[in-house]
């Protein structure tokens, strides 16, 4: 079967937005406030790659509430996380040895966070999702945007998702369903940073005409818990200097959150000249310094600190001289996928909000007046004249300053954000991309990155399990086993654990799926897998290999009680159920919920239905329908309300 002979599903919106990020749903907010206001009925869906919202989010930030004061001026009312006020902010100079702290009346605006608060800005996503939905919002996490869908006439129609159903030959097989189409009047891109249809779509329309060349950056960040001896509340450190090179654009960053925990990161500007340069190694090694080292190792009696998490994301830093053209026929860019980050700052989830609110208010006045597939000029005519302007207005040069050198970019930056107060008589253009600045190997000199101790600096094998991204090895296995569309057999406990199991539970899942497959008569790509292990315990392989040859051994076309029985953990209740229709049937069975830790429960569920029924439908209905069981508590509930499945 080929893709041509099938035909795509639609389903038709007025607004699409593609990311449920803080520019996203931001959009998505601000559109339903104004119909609710408005008396007007708006269709808004929301489409996230990620298994749930905030998966794709690197928490640990500091953030500006201005544009969340517009949005949601009731927002401690409502109970936004924003729980943590800075406190207090020092820079430093570093040296291999040694560093000088700027004092705090010389340092510009720019580096000034009194009025911000030091976030979890997963947590703030999170709950931003929570209020869009209760404004009618429909979110779709797990469902990436693959396409953009265009009209006849060239403006933007929608977006499609991925096709499933393709075989490991890259071919359609005879489960092949193309992805299904989201139709829209407008649609709004909010994928964050380098995102690969926002790219597409500059390119397309040619929207980065005229606009000096992007410039981007790598950010890698951690979450430590540290000593609480040595951790201050609402702390802000900035570094700049070593170990990058006087030419390396760069610095660090640490921010003391709540519960004696720290984000600490480092940003590498992707323009630097040296090939033998690793913005990962240069990380690891910036934890060394006597300065930053302090708040991590256990000496004079304090406890040793604990990296909890890693994560990395490209940041667009060229500012408001490289901001491309962000409106085009049927949509429109907000946040990072047009590049609205404040450099200076580093931060970028303020213009995120304000952008997506003000490209909101564009397509919904748009639609008020039934308009549909045009230019929403409103918006950068709104932003224009937005005090977020005014903000990326006044450190334009700051990238700019920074290709001359470390010394004078900090000697001109002070001036223009100190001396001048923004008020700034001149632009500096970039005329050169980031890539074209990286020397021949042969030219530079070598770097000779320290081995990584195992306690403060790490290898990137260990940082990558420790992601904040990091999937359990059985879901890792899972995704790859239903890309084709097929599943022909599911196991409960895999043995693998989670991601903390590391190889070792990897390989256990593995061997299970080979086994059942084994057993049962057909590939093991064709085998689910799941785990019901305690987090990071490699349970024994020969011991779960052999439950599966006994499991395997018991089948029988009516032992869904048993398996209902065999699943329970901690309750007394076999979970299982069917209901049935017109042409169509749901069953189910579920594993008793288990509390792993405060705030945190478990719970397996195994849904089949012969239902033909798009899978965004399916989808909501499930998370509906775990708002209303799962994540609540009557007086008659063995367990008491959890984290929501979201």
């Amino acid at each position: 079967m080929t893709a041509d002979a099938v035909e795509r599903e639609s389903m038709d919106f007025d607004v699409v937005i593609v990311g449920a990020g803080p520019a996203g749903l931001a959009a998505a907010i601000r559109i339903k406030q104004l119909a609710a206001e408005t008396g007007k009925d708006v269709s808004v869906v929301v489409l996230e790659k990620g298994s749930e919202v905030g998966a794709h989010i690197l928490s640990g930030a500091v953030f500006e509430p201005r544009a969340l004061n517009e949005l949601f001026p009731d927002w401690k009312e409502l109970g936004a996380p924003l729980n943590q006020p800075v406190t207090g902010d020092i820079f430093l100079m570093t040296s291999e040895t040694g560093a000088t702290r700027t004092p705090n009346m010389l340092l510009p605006a720019c580096f000034h966070n009194h009025g911000n608060y030091i976030v979890s800005l997963g947590a703030v996503v999170r709950w931003m999702a929570q209020q869009a939905e209760n404004l009618g919002v429909e979110i779709f996490p797990g469902f990436a945007a693959a396409e953009v869908l265009y009209n006849d006439d060239g403006s933007v129609k929608g977006v499609a998702t991925g096709n499933l159903g393709i075989g490991k030959d890259g071919e359609p097989t005879e489960n092949f369903q193309l992805g299904m189409e989201l139709h829209a009047k407008y649609t709004i891109f909010a994928e964050g940073s380098r995102g690969h249809l926002g790219k597409q779509l500059i390119a397309n329309f040619k929207l980065d005409a005229g606009c000096d060349p992007q410039s981007y950056g790598i950010g890698i960040k951690e979450l430590w818990e540290i000593d609480p001896a040595r951790h201050t509340p609402g702390l802000v450190v900035h570094t700049a200097g070593w170990p990058l090179e006087e030419d390396t654009y760069g610095g660090s960053f640490m921010y003391h959150m709540e519960n004696n925990q720290v984000v600490v990161g480092f940003v590498v500007g992707l323009d630097y000249k040296n090939p033998w340069l690793s913005p990962f190694e240069e990380f690891q090694r910036y934890k060394t310094h006597p300065n930053i080292r302090w708040y991590f190792e256990g000496d004079k009696g304090a406890k040793p600190a604990k990296r909890i998490s890693y994560g990395a994301r490209a940041i667009t830093a060229g500012g408001l001289l490289s901001l491309p053209k962000t409106v085009f026929p049927g949509g429109a860019l907000v946040g990072c996928d047009a590049g609205y980050l404040n450099a200076s700052r580093i931060k970028g989830a303020h213009a995120a909000i304000k952008t997506g609110m003000l490209a909101a208010e564009a397509a919904f006045d748009a639609l008020a007046s039934g308009r549909q597939h045009d230019e929403l000029t409103a918006y950068p005519e709104a932003f224009n004249e937005s005090w977020l302007h005014t903000e990326l207005n006044k450190a334009r040069n700051f990238k700019q300053w920074f290709k001359k050198g470390r010394t004078v970019g900090t000697l001109m930056t002070g001036i223009e954000q100190f001396v001048l107060k923004g008020n700034i008589p001149w632009t500096i253009h970039r005329d050169k991309p980031d890539h074209v600045y990286l020397k021949p190997a042969a030219e530079c000199k070598p770097i000779d990155y320290p081995k990584p101790d195992g306690v403060l600096t790490f290898d990137r094998l260990t940082s990558v399990f420790t992601s904040n991204r990091c999937k359990a090895n059985p879901v890792l296995w899972s995704q790859e086993a239903v890309k084709d569309g097929v599943v022909r057999a599911v196991v409960l406990n895999s043995g693998g654990a989670n991601c903390y199991t590391g190889p070792e539970g990897f390989g256990t899942t593995h061997a299970v799926a080979e086994r059942v497959a084994e057993l049962l008569g057909f590939g093991s790509v064709d085998v689910v897998v799941c785990s019901t292990g305690l987090i990071g315990l490699a349970n024994d392989r020969a011991t779960v290999l052999a439950g599966v040859d006994a499991a395997a051994a018991s089948l029988t076309n009516g032992g869904g009680p048993d398996a209902a029985e065999a699943i329970r953990t901690t309750d007394s209740v076999s979970k299982q159920v069917v209901i049935s229709g017109a042409g169509w049937s749901v069953g189910g069975m579920a594993k008793g919920a288990g509390m792993l830790a405060p705030q945190l429960a478990t719970m397996l569920v195994v849904l089949t239905t012969d239902a033909i029924v798009p899978a965004p439908v399916l989808d909501r209905a499930l998370r509906a329908a775990t708002r209303v069981s799962f994540d609540r508590s009557t007086p008659t509930d063995a367990c008491r309300p959890t984290t929501p499945s979201r």
